[in-house]
């Protein structure tokens, strides 16, 4: 399954993989009912999640703390952070023992540079999330 905000970024990903069975969705996730929705297509279709691989980011812009736009700010966390969480709290009630979480993160996860203060604080958190999410699955 293949999840975008973007709809013909989406049908193009679909389309090169060439498989007549891709389940896509035209999803926010950063929305809670969506990615509630695109979850439960996948359950629909298949009964279980196998993998999820949770790649969708946006960097958002470069500026000093100072001067970097709240709203620029918030919507590196919503994409990054709370879409993650959410793909993440959604899909594992039906990720089968054993099944496998993919997250990416970034170098800057635990490195920094100046004026990038949203995109670095994103990247750190999704670290800690994945590290916390990895101790409370560790027995599946």
């Amino acid at each position: 399954m293949l999840v975008d905000r973007d709809a013909a970024a989406l049908e193009q990903s679909a389309d090169s993989i060439g498989a007549k069975d891709t389940l896509v969705a035209v999803a926010d996730i950063s929305n809670t009912s969506e990615v509630q929705a695109f979850v439960k297509q996948a359950v629909d279709a298949w009964g279980k999640i196998d993998v999820v691989f949770a790649n969708a980011g946006i960097s958002g812009t470069n500026a000093a703390v100072t001067d970097f736009p709240e709203d620029i700010f918030d919507a590196v966390l919503d994409v990054n952070v709370r879409g993650t969480f959410l793909t993440l709290k959604h899909s594992i009630p039906h990720i089968r023992d054993g099944g496998s979480i993919v997250v990416t993160s970034s170098i800057m996860g635990v490195r920094t540079r100046p004026g990038t203060v949203g995109y670095i604080t994103s990247k750190h958190a999704l670290i800690g999330m994945v590290r916390c999410v990895a101790r409370e699955l560790a027995g599946r």
